[in-house]
């Protein structure tokens, strides 16, 4: 049996992803924000680049117990730092790039990271 995630839950989430986009520096995307049934996963992230528009979701379930407070936050972070990768992946599958774009968003990766740490 799986346990249920609840409104708080979600808001916590909520709150810490949008503290981690913040914290990163890539507050240029609007965010959607889903508490819904995912298969096999916590939370996921679908992201539109070029209309800088994210979807985050938010599982209805959890394992076989109660999620605490540090599970919670610790897969907002990773969804946030999904969302903080995405744009050298997008860039990637570009099939039309200037070389110059991917050096700039890796020193601009580079950058946010070292503020960070």
């Amino acid at each position: 049996m799986k346990y249920k995630t609840t409104k708080e839950h979600f808001e916590l989430f909520k709150k810490n992803f949008i503290y981690f986009q913040e914290k990163f520096g890539i507050t240029q995307y609007k965010v959607y924000f889903f508490h819904t049934e995912i298969d096999n996963a916590y939370a996921e992230i679908f992201t539109d680049e070029e209309c800088k528009v994210v979807r985050v979701s938010f599982g209805k379930e959890w394992n076989e117990r109660k999620p605490n407070k540090n599970e919670i936050i610790e897969n907002a972070k990773h969804e946030c730092i999904h969302l903080l990768l995405n744009r050298i992946g997008w860039l990637g599958t570009c099939r039309y790039l200037d070389d110059a774009e991917i050096n700039d968003e890796l020193e601009g990766l580079v950058v946010k990271l070292t503020k960070l740490l």
